[in-house]
């Protein structure tokens, strides 16, 4: 095996077990997402902020619900995925088999561009009302800065940037695994 190769297979191997572990908490978050997410507002001493947090979180919520036959899709699909990557990079690892591996990086392309496709989506429909919130939120409370409902807004957009960086990182990693890997893929010779 090439030290290439062997790079690839260990940065598969992490690549898999933190998938492994995403998608375990993305579904444990969807049964307990909406419970969860009342334990980390901070309560708001205000009976207008509190109202407001409320009316957010049940729009976001309802957001969430809209997409949850995809959002259980994607986390079974990075399940298999997740899996297989781990599986491929260990199989070739002991035994230079590298076909789960391939297809698993396959695999991967295409739940990174879906997953990017899903969480853009989501985003774009929770940026005007974490937006709009926060406008609201100012104009009730002395306390927040001004242009925190921008920031709010120009930190989302930019999670979505920074997040396509990464997308697109692992589809290249992924690409380019599957060009290496394949070349280490022995010849058949045929009579």
């Amino acid at each position: 095996m090439s030290g290439g190769a062997k790079a690839i297979c260990i940065i598969a191997l992490i690549l898999g077990i933190m998938g492994l572990a995403q998608a375990v908490l993305g579904g444990v978050g969807l049964i307990v997402g909406p419970q969860a997410q009342q334990w980390f507002n901070p309560p708001q001493p205000d009976q207008n902020l509190r109202e407001l947090q409320q009316e957010m979180q049940g729009e976001m919520n309802a957001i969430a619900a809209r997409f949850l036959p995809f959002s259980i899709v994607r986390i079974l699909f990075h399940l298999v995925v997740a899996t297989l990557l781990v599986i491929g990079a260990i199989s070739m690892l002991k035994s230079q088999s590298p076909s789960l591996l391939v297809v698993g990086s396959a695999l991967a392309i295409v739940f990174e561009i879906g997953r990017a496709i899903l969480q853009t989506t989501i985003q774009m429909q929770i940026i005007p009302v974490m937006t709009r919130s926060f406008e609201r939120m100012g104009e009730m409370s002395w306390n927040m800065p001004e242009q925190m409902p921008k920031m709010i807004t120009y930190f989302m957009y930019g999670s979505l940037v920074i997040g396509a960086f990464f997308v697109l990182a692992k589809i290249i990693f992924y690409s380019i695994s599957i060009v290496v890997l394949r070349k280490q893929t022995p010849a058949v010779d045929t009579p």
